[in-house]
């Protein structure tokens, strides 16, 4: 039975801590050539080092006491290749695996010399008293002992120089690991100088591998927790760069001017922005991962279903126009762009959409047509009118020439006059020739002024008699009459005004024309002129059905209009404000629902010259 303090105690407290850290370090062991398990393989050693003077400083058999103070030096040449590859492995370099196998099969060696010979460890023995005053066998080292020394002296260095130059440790772990090795070496040289008996003093070399392998603990454990630190503070900040790239992201996915969606291969939407429900009519608070774009009947019904089966299908980028109706009813022209989604794998895992609306756009490049088209229909129009106006010209002279014949044939023929049926037929006769002068007269007019109205281009600014200008805006906008439609005209004593003759003839016509197709078939026009003040005004009513109040605001608008499709560009009224404001002056509705309408335009009068 042990004393309760003696070095088979100490020497048994040793061995549960180096036993302890072992099992630590080995189950931290996650590769091989891991520093842990470097630890690992330390205690092991340490264990067998302490097992072996457990045994010496317990047996009272010499030759047992002389075996185990041999095994027990034996066990330092395996703590040195312990202790050397975790400074290898903790410095990260890679070691040949010759140099590797060189050092261990010498360490063997040399473990193999010490057991089977006397030349470190003699066979005699003496005895002796450890710390604590009780006795035991001692066993005295022989000359080669004093070899190891240099030998573990530079082993202990070579480790000190890879640690040093080792970048994963911190300030702190590199004093403790040198503070434990030179602890480590104090201990280890005290034994050897001991057994030796160069100097009087119990063995210290039991104590050396607790010491170090605290060191080592330490130094690994504070470590893992270093790094784990360090990874915790990478993955916040990468949290935090995620958190406000994806805020970004969704900050551009939510304001985007263009619908964006995503699905999955089976074409469940994941993703939506506030601009595609906007396109589909559905409330901003709607859920924005619900639905399936290749089963909803209003996608079906579009073709969108089919453009983003095709993508789906075929892996590729698909574009496409369609025709969308909204939950509320609108039709809308939108223009589809999918492109698939790849996983790591390169399989496609889902598409995204991007959905444009360019109803607007499509109405503009329409009214921009249907405007070239009236360019060119008014090209045409001032062509006719003066193909038109030639032969008319020819004909009015020719019927002159032959009212004039017909009026010296009917003086010669004075007796014929006295006979009734000849008078009256001669008399019909002028009757009809003049009537046909005055048709080709009227027909002149309106070819006349079909041509100046078609020459609308023209800015060149002068007086205008406003007057005449609506006398021949009448005569061109009479073929609009309807049935029973009546144009009553009343002009006042208006001096002159400033502008460009062909442009307000375009605006006038378009307000009698408006005005003549608002009354239908029956009803009344009246366009007057009046002086207020330094502005002459033009006032063109109708008694038709009037404008509703949600239209009034919006009259002026480019591509408004309230006809049917195909039958108004919505440019009209838009062309002509845009020509009275560049007159200076100005244009102005009164409307009721069912009380007609009166436009009133106001403009500046012409210089005194």
């Amino acid at each position: 039975m042990h004393p309760l303090f003696s070095s088979q105690t100490t020497i048994l407290l040793a061995m549960g801590m180096c036993a302890y850290i072992g099992v630590l370090h080995l189950g931290y062991t996650r590769r091989w050539r891991d520093p842990h398990l470097w630890v690992a393989m330390w205690s092991c050693a340490a264990l067998a080092f302490q097992a072996a003077r457990y045994v010496q400083l317990s047996t009272h058999e010499p030759l047992v006491a002389v075996v185990a103070a041999r095994c027990s030096v034996a066990a330092a040449p395996f703590l040195i290749v312990s202790l050397c590859g975790f400074a290898r492995s903790l410095g990260g370099r890679p070691t040949r695996r010759w140099h590797a196998a060189a050092f261990f099969t010498g360490n063997l060696a040399l473990a193999a010399a010490v057991i089977g010979t006397d030349a470190f460890v003699s066979g005699a023995t003496f005895p002796a008293v450890d710390w604590f005053g009780h006795s035991h066998i001692g066993v005295p080292g022989s000359s080669a002992m004093l070899l190891l020394t240099p030998y573990i002296a530079g082993a202990l260095a070579w480790v000190v120089r890879e640690l040093a130059r080792s970048p994963e440790l911190s300030a702190l772990e590199r004093n403790v690991l040198l503070g434990s090795i030179a602890a480590y070496a104090t201990l280890g040289v005290l034994s050897v100088l001991s057994s030796s008996r160069w100097i009087e003093m119990p063995g210290t070399a039991e104590y050396g591998p607790v010491v170090m392998g605290a060191g080592l603990s330490f130094l690994l454990v504070h470590r893992q927790r270093r790094l784990e630190d360090a990874l915790q503070s990478l993955v916040d900040a990468r949290t935090a760069e995620l958190a406000a790239s994806e805020a970004r992201y969704r900050g551009l996915i939510d304001n985007a001017p263009i619908g964006i969606f995503a699905c999955d291969p089976f074409g469940r939407v994941t993703m939506m922005n506030p601009r595609l429900l906007e396109i589909m009519g559905m409330p901003q608070d709607a859920p924005r991962g619900e639905g399936n774009v290749l089963t909803s009947p209003r996608g079906v019904a579009a073709g969108v279903a089919d453009t983003v089966s095709r993508c789906l299908r075929r892996g590729e980028v698909v574009t496409a126009e369609h025709r969308y109706t909204s939950v509320w009813g609108r039709v809308a022209d939108v223009r589809l762009l999918v492109a698939p989604i790849r996983g790591a794998s390169g399989t496609v895992t889902g598409a995204l959409g991007l959905v444009e609306d360019v109803s607007e756009r499509r109405a503009l490049e329409e009214g921009l047509r249907r405007s070239q088209k009236l360019e060119s229909v008014g090209q045409l129009a001032a062509g006719i009118a003066h193909e038109i106006n030639n032969p008319m010209a020819f004909v009015r002279t020719n019927l002159a020439v032959l009212r004039e014949e017909w009026h010296t044939l009917r003086k010669e023929l004075a007796e014929a006059d006295r006979d009734a049926t000849l008078a009256d037929r001669f008399g019909e006769c002028e009757a009809l020739i003049d009537e046909s002068l005055e048709g080709i007269e009227r027909t002149i007019a309106i070819a006349r002024d079909m041509r100046e109205f078609a020459h609308t281009g023209s800015d060149g600014r002068s007086a205008i008699d406003v007057n005449q200008v609506l006398e021949a805006c009448v005569r061109v906008a009479g073929p609009h009459r309807q049935g029973a439609t009546r144009i009553e005209e009343a002009y006042g004593d208006v001096p002159a005004v400033w502008g460009s003759a062909g442009q307000l003839r375009q605006v006038f016509v378009n307000l009698l024309v408006n005005a003549l197709q608002s009354v239908g078939q029956v009803g009344t026009v009246r366009v007057e002129t009046a002086l207020h003040g330094d502005c002459a005004v033009v006032r063109v009513s109708d008694d038709g059905a009037g404008i509703l109040p949600e239209h009034r605001d919006r009259l002026f608008d480019p591509f408004f209009t309230t006809k049917p499709a195909g039958e108004g560009t919505g440019l009209g009224l838009y062309v002509s404000h845009e020509i009275v404001r560049g007159h200076g002056g100005e244009i102005h509705v009164i409307s009721s629902p069912g009380k007609g309408a009166t436009f009133e335009v106001r403009l500046p009068l012409a210089p005194d010259p």
